[in-house]
């Protein structure tokens, strides 16, 4: 969803231009017409695919993130902010490191098993099923419920091990929440029953 008047010129601009929109985070919310500064380094160029006009105020926008990307400079002079960005590539893995690699995708393979009970079966088959690093490091954050903070902290991260580590701290603190949140719902229950 899309409401800032510089926003949603961004996005009309890139629709009647065949052009791609640089996505990152604030970072803080309340700042109204944030600068270079206020913007997270890294973010993602995406396509728009889709824009429909909730309201004067409101667009909701459809985009496919192409690739991971640093903000350069920033231009707030027009109607809307003008990006420059370098694409950003994770850093792979050195042969040495595959075995390391390989145990992170497997515990994060399980420690999201235990989370998936919020998902759909086919983002949860597309998981289970594929062993590419890059790509879980990339699939899995998109298809979370996670805060905005956790999705920048990962997108910061440059290497295809540290994104792993990240993910898998993350999904660790979540099933921690789920398994609070099960314990709190059943100890209400009971409470009710009484």
């Amino acid at each position: 969803e899309v409401g800032r008047k510089k926003s949603i010129a961004a996005i009309e601009w890139a629709m009647s231009n065949n052009n791609a929109v640089f996505l990152t985070a604030q970072q803080d919310m309340d700042v109204e017409d944030p600068g270079f500064k206020d913007l997270y380094a890294y973010g993602v160029v995406a396509e728009v695919k889709q824009v429909l006009r909730v309201s004067d105020e409101l667009v909701k926008v459809l985009v496919e993130g192409k690739y991971r990307a640093k903000l350069l400079t920033l231009d707030s002079s027009g109607r809307f902010l003008l990006a420059s960005t370098k694409a950003a590539a994770l850093r792979g893995t050195k042969s040495v490191d595959s075995a390391r690699v390989e145990a992170l995708v497997r515990s994060v393979k399980e420690a999201f098993e235990e989370y998936l009970s919020r998902l759909s079966k086919d983002v949860v088959y597309t998981i289970i099923t594929n062993e590419d690093a890059a790509l879980l490091c990339d699939y899995i954050p998109a298809n979370l419920l996670l805060k905005y903070t956790d999705k920048q902290a990962l997108l910061n991260e440059g290497t295809v091990s540290g994104r792993l580590e990240k993910l898998l701290e993350i999904l660790r603190r979540e099933t921690k929440i789920l398994h609070i949140e099960k314990d709190i719902q059943s100890k209400v229950n009971e409470q009710m029953d009484k």
